[in-house]
């Protein structure tokens, strides 16, 4: 006969794996519900080497319709069952970054996350500048390649930068080609013929704790500091974006040579681009696919636009979205099941739909730090503290003149959405109108829950709404399932009790009598013993304790060792006994008694 443990266990693994080769969607509530059967039935069943006992197919029924049950009211009501466990998740969250002593470590890669987000407030960077900004700085420390299942790979310049080499084919002056590369927008804006010449910001980043694994830097910078050899911060020269009117042709005579090389290293790059930052997985990506698809497009501008009224229209900013069931890719789950995120998936869904259209476009992680974090010193400069909160990730696109230009996809504290870059200013309450696509159709727009405010990202938290019916439901569960665990560890003890020799019964037998505070100053081998157990537990006769007390004294002292037929008769007045001693406890005692220390 087959053991519950195994069958509980093959099948708690088949179920999600069967789901998701059927292409049906597995939430992670409906799993944590999976595996929590999967828990309470080993230990009521499978402790020990005994096979499935006679009850396992009644309590494989209640099981399976409890899981059953909450299988449609967890997906029904997963957001408001969601919140009390988004805020456990968080302080669970906020407790590990402050123990494992990462919470002040700045740090950006390509994942996108596939759950909540969840801050600790720790400052990660102090970031001091010149004079207080007018514009949002983008620090950027990440920019994203290859997008698969989730993941954008970081992207690869560095090839990219081999091959503009190769075409230019400058032989020794080859190696000029990558300083020119990060620093020719910066360069060619600044040696323009400006009647007023726009003057850079000097910035100065600092992390917390002076450890530099990543470098964030502006766009349209200019490194002036080693960031590799930085032991007090490092510093860059940028220019705001309402700064960079980039005229490649008015530059005056002595720059004239040092503009055509930087005009052909930009050119060469921009040829190569497309190629390298337009690539889309569609075999995963049905969905918005067909989206781009039923809205031709070709100018930039169109293009932005209506991927901001996609993004406008088709989702609501939440920093608890819930979990991406298995099997769906992260970006199609949060525009066309959830309508919820946060700048992570608006930030994917831009950049997809970018690079279907064609358009060079890049995944973009760092920092975000509007004017209004900025303080002044005492020393003129201003200086801002930067926590995790201002965590961001956005999308940046290959202009034509300006090279990668940071686009803000995700709406602001108000919900709305404004955009602006070289050539191009955009505001959702001036939306043109577009005809919704039939990929958006079973399913409405939802304002979810948001766990806590970024500075300037996201709508503000509502309040929670009371389910108590279904939390009660759902405590109720909890509580059977303890109450499943903590039954299962008595069995595996009384089954031991049934292969113990009269010896340890009798050893479990006083532990019993101190427990209730009976005879707690005898140790059985009183002459008295027998006289003064009878008096305290009358269930078991004179005689029966008298015989016991033979037999145990026998096996003990004896050479020959215990009978089984004394063990027999010592383990039936053990058992009388226990009865007579839980009777008299208190319900709480009681349940210590029979579940905590397993004597009945």
């Amino acid at each position: 006969m087959i053991e519950h443990r195994w069958f509980s266990a093959l099948l708690a693994m088949a179920l999600p794996v069967l789901a998701v080769l059927a292409d049906i969607p597995v939430g992670p509530l409906p799993l944590a519900l999976l595996f929590l059967w999967f828990i309470g039935s080993w230990a009521l069943w499978g402790l020990g080497d005994f096979p499935c006992p006679k009850g396992f197919s009644f309590t494989t029924v209640v099981i399976a319709a409890a899981l059953l049950l909450a299988w449609p009211i967890s997906t029904g009501f997963f957001a408001q069952l969601g919140q009390p466990a988004y805020w456990a998740e968080e302080a669970a969250y906020r407790a590990w970054r402050g123990l494992s002593g990462t919470a002040s470590d700045p740090y950006t890669d390509g994942s996108v996350s596939r759950g909540n987000r969840y801050l600790t407030g720790a400052v990660q960077m102090e970031i001091t500048t010149s004079r207080r900004p007018s514009e949002t700085i983008y620090l950027r420390g990440f920019s994203g390649g290859e997008y698969q299942k989730g993941e954008w790979a970081p992207a690869d310049d560095a090839a990219l930068l081999q091959e503009v080499k190769e075409i230019l084919d400058w032989g020794n002056w080859s190696n000029m080609v990558d300083g020119m590369y990060h620093t020719m927008y910066y360069v060619v804006n600044r040696e323009m013929i400006w009647e007023t010449p726009p003057v850079p910001i000097s910035i100065t980043i600092r992390y917390n704790g002076n450890q530099y694994p990543n470098h964030f830097a502006p766009y349209y910078s200019r490194l002036t500091s080693d960031w590799l050899t930085a032991e007090d911060g490092y510093t860059c020269e940028f220019y705001e974006s309402k700064d960079m009117r980039l005229d490649w042709n008015n530059v005056p005579d002595h720059f004239a040579m040092q503009r055509d090389w930087n005009r052909r290293v930009h050119k060469t790059y921009a040829q190569l681009a497309p190629a390298a930052y337009t690539g889309v997985p569609r075999e995963s990506l049905l969905r918005l696919v067909r989206l781009a698809e039923e809205h031709p497009l070709r100018d930039m501008d169109e293009i932005t636009a209506f991927i901001l009224d996609t993004l406008h229209n088709g989702a609501a900013y939440s920093q608890t979205p819930g979990w991406a069931p298995m099997g769906e890719d992260v970006v199609e789950d949060f525009l066309f099941e959830k309508h919820s995120g946060y700048c992570v998936h608006y930030a994917s869904a831009a950049v997809l739909l970018y690079r279907l259209y064609g358009i060079p476009a890049r995944y973009a992680a760092g920092y975000l730090v509007p004017p209004e974090e900025f303080s002044p010193g005492e020393d003129g400069n201003w200086t801002a503290a930067v926590t995790d909160e201002a965590a961001h990730a956005w999308a940046e696109i290959f202009l034509p003149d300006h090279g990668w230009t940071p686009v803000e996809v995700t709406p602001n504290s108000q919900g709305e959405m404004e955009v602006h870059y070289p050539g191009f200013t955009w505001s959702s309450s001036h939306l043109p109108q577009w005809e919704p696509a039939p990929a958006f159709e079973g399913g409405e727009r939802q304002e979810a829950p948001v766990a806590f405010d970024s500075p300037s990202r996201g709508p503000a938290r509502p309040e929670p709404q009371q389910w108590g019916v279904l939390w009660g439901y759902l405590g109720f569960c909890a509580v059977l399932f303890l109450l499943l665990a903590a039954d299962a560890r008595r069995v595996e003890k009384l089954r031991r009790l049934d292969l113990a020799d009269c010896r340890e019964l009798f050893g479990h037998l006083l532990a019993a009598f101190r427990f209730c505070g009976i005879l707690t100053d005898l140790n059985g081998t009183e002459a008295d013993f027998p006289q003064r157990a009878s008096e305290a537990i009358p269930a078991v006769s004179l005689a029966d304790w008298n015989e016991a007390v033979q037999i145990i004294s026998a096996a003990a002292y004896g050479q020959e060792g215990p009978e089984p037929d004394g063990d027999a008769f010592v383990r039936k007045v053990y058992r009388r006994a226990v009865r007579e001693m839980f009777r008299r406890l208190p319900w709480s005692r009681k349940l210590i008694f029979r579940f905590g220390k397993g004597f009945l």
